[in-house]
This record gives C-alpha cells, sequence and structure tokens, in this order.
C-alpha cells in the first residue's frame, strides 16, 4: 500500500512543521548558521552548498537544518554530504541536489526541477518502507537517492531480493524501486528481464 502522506506548513513566526496524516508535527529546531527562518532555501551553485544566500560548503558532513517530529521524537536532519544535499532519518539517508525550498507565505515545502516546484508530500524512509513492503526488494541501501524519472521526481531505492530456495540456498539479484514523491506509489521496478514476472513465485 502507499505510504503515508505528509504535508509541510510553516507558521507566522516561521517555525515548519509537517503534518503526517494531521496526527504529527515536524518543526525545526536548529539551523547551523543563524537565518531567517520563515523562507529557508537550501540549493547548490558552481559546486558550492547555501542556505538562504549563506555559504555552507565548509559544514559538509554535519546537521544544516535539524527538524523534529512529535510526539513521536523522530528527527530528520539536512545536511551536506560529497556533492549534495542529504535528508537523514535513523540512519536512512537520501541524497539530492535539488534545490529544496520552504515558502511561509505559501506555507509549503517543494524541491525545484528544471519542470517547477515538485511538492514532497512523503518522507524517504516511508518510500523505503513502501519499497520494502512490495516484496520486491527484501533488503535496501542506507542510502537512497532522489531522482527524475520520465519527468517524476522519484526516491531512487536501490537494494536486492534474496530468494531462500527450499530453506537451503539464499540467492540475491539487484533490484532498484522508483517510489513518487508526491503520491507515494512504486511508479517501476528494475531487475533481471525474468524477475517481475516470477519474482513473487520466489517470495
Amino acid at each position: 500500500s502507499p505510504a503515508r502522506a505528509a504535508f509541510a506548513t510553516v507558521t507566522k513566526d516561521g517555525k515548519i512543521t509537517w503534518n503526517v496524516l494531521a496526527s504529527t508535527n515536524l518543526e525545526v529546531t536548529n539551523t547551523a548558521v543563524e537565518t531567517d527562518t520563515s523562507a529557508l532555501t537550501l540549493r547548490t551553485q558552481s559546486g558550492k552548498f547555501y542556505l538562504n544566500d549563506i555559504d555552507v560548503t565548509s559544514l559538509e558532513n554535519q546537521d544544516i537544518v535539524d527538524i523534529e517530529e512529535r510526539p513521536d521524537a523522530r528527527r530528520i536532519m539536512i545536511g551536506v554530504k560529497d556533492d549534495a544535499f542529504t535528508l537523514n532519518e535513523g540512519g536512512v539517508i537520501a541524497t539530492t541536489n535539488y534545490q529544496i525550498k520552504v515558502d511561509a507565505k505559501e506555507r509549503k515545502l517543494s524541491l525545484r526541477t528544471a519542470t517547477g516546484e515538485i511538492f514532497l508530500a512523503i518522507i524517504h524512509r516511508e518510500a523505503v518502507d513502501t519499497a520494502l513492503r512490495s516484496r520486491f526488494i527484501t533488503k535496501s541501501l542506507e542510502t537512497i537517492s532522489i531522482a527524475s524519472l520520465e519527468d517524476e521526481v522519484v526516491y531512487r531505492v536501490d537494494g536486492e531480493k534474496i530468494f531462500d530456495i527450499l530453506g537451503m540456498v539464499s540467492y540475491s539479484v539487484p533490484v532498484t524501486a522508483y517510489v513518487s514523491v508526491t503520491s507515494g506509489k512504486i511508479i517501476n521496478i528494475i531487475g533481471p528481464e525474468w524477475f517481475k514476472v516470477f519474482g513473487f513465485l520466489f517470495a
């Protein structure tokens, strides 16, 4: 089944909340530099990384923005690693080069792509859970990426399907699932040619 939908809201005083089916909230608890949190923009330009036009390239491998979900106290940390922004929740990391934008006036959290702004409607860890529940993937890598597939922005979840043959032999094949960032649905599964036809027979 699709992952839970999550929608971002920004209050008048600049606090960011992320409502998951109106049952929980996420709000910004810290930023690495002093800035106006009512209009957060994270972007890359010429190999450098910026938070609200403040160069944060030197803060690589550090958390730039910390968000906490309440009441479950789940934390999502946005940082910089290698050549991408990272979103880390519980050790599951999503990487992206898209501009991340929070607009207090419009009360939205979005990614700016070549075709316009895209709402980030599900959290990346939920995309991994969706891929695992599909039974096409048994185990995923700890790092996934936000990519484009046929003009749709998706989470690319790389992993493997492990087959247990008669309880005696284990055999694995590489599999990639593409999960929509807006609907939480699996858009495509990439694996060996025979996999989508016979994969369920060995689940």
